[in-house]
């Protein structure tokens, strides 16, 4: 068979981080997995894939720890020097996390850019290979789907009471996603991308994040921008050659839901206030 098993998830990021230290039978599942000394060593069988699996589920109560436990994560992995990846297997908005809810649907552009800083950092900072949401469309009040269906009268935790009207409602979550997932594809490379000033994580994750990706086959090079502010943000860009003179953009915002683009690559871009733009073009 071709298929191969995944071993080894948690429910948080912030106990792979710290490796259960309150369940002795369960702790440093990463070392027992894949460190070749370990008894419980599976890098050697074949249908075994090479992975650490977490969700982000109640791991960015605050910002501090949005980075610390993506950056303690990224570190043990490196370490082993095994070639063993991290996914992100699992998320919605679950809980009270730094200033939003779990509760409550929200369609708008708040809760996107919310989903959007969570994705950058697992990527950028984590260095997820693997990033997936928990639901595509719910019926509920809750930051659970992408897309929602019908009206939703209950409590949290509870399934509501539903009225099957027919009606479809899309959230800004999903463009969001779609800013990543429709343009950032199996098989790319993520490379080094920094905004002057907002090169601290902590201080990016308030202001404007940046991620780049390249297509080592295609030429094709993808750049995710965040700005999390109230004012346009100019770039000028630095380090890539690009060799198409205009690059494809497509921006989800208050106002927009991916909608395309284009900007030339050659001189300064503006990236709108609390907006998420991918910028597409081929490079050297």
């Amino acid at each position: 068979m071709n298929s191969k098993i995944a071993v080894c998830e948690s429910g948080s990021h912030h106990n792979t981080a710290n490796f259960l230290k309150k369940e002795p039978n369960r702790s440093n599942f990463i070392n027992y997995f894949w460190q070749p000394n370990s008894p419980g060593y599976a890098g050697g069988l074949k249908n075994i894939e090479k992975v650490v699996s977490s969700h982000s589920y109640g791991s960015q109560s605050n910002v501090a720890n949005l980075i610390n436990y993506r950056t303690s994560i990224a570190n043990k992995l490196s370490g082993l020097n095994s070639g063993v990846n991290y996914w992100q297997s699992e998320y919605c908005i679950l809980t009270n996390e730094d200033g939003i809810k779990g509760s409550g649907r929200d369609l708008g552009i708040d809760a996107a850019l919310y989903l959007a800083r969570v994705v950058h950092t697992d990527l950028a900072i984590g260095n997820a290979t693997s990033w997936q949401w928990w639901l595509a469309v719910s019926p509920s009040d809750y930051k659970d789907g992408l897309i929602y269906i019908a009206d939703a009268n209950g409590t949290m935790g509870e399934l509501p009471a539903i009225k099957i009207d027919g009606i479809v409602y899309k959230s800004k979550m999903l463009w969001a996603l779609g800013n990543y997932s429709r343009f950032v594809r199996p098989g790319m490379i993520r490379v080094d991308a920094a905004v002057s000033g907002f090169t601290d994580p902590q201080i990016a994750a308030g202001g404007v994040m940046i991620s780049a990706y390249k297509n080592l086959t295609t030429q094709e090079m993808v750049v995710v921008v965040i700005n999390m502010g109230t004012a346009d943000k100019k770039i000028k860009w630095k380090g890539v050659n690009f060799t198409s003179p205009i690059l494809k953009t497509y921006t989800t915002s208050a106002t927009k839901e991916l909608q395309y683009s284009t900007t030339p690559a050659t001189t300064e871009i503006t990236v709108g206030a609390r907006s998420i733009v991918t910028y597409l073009g081929t490079y050297r």
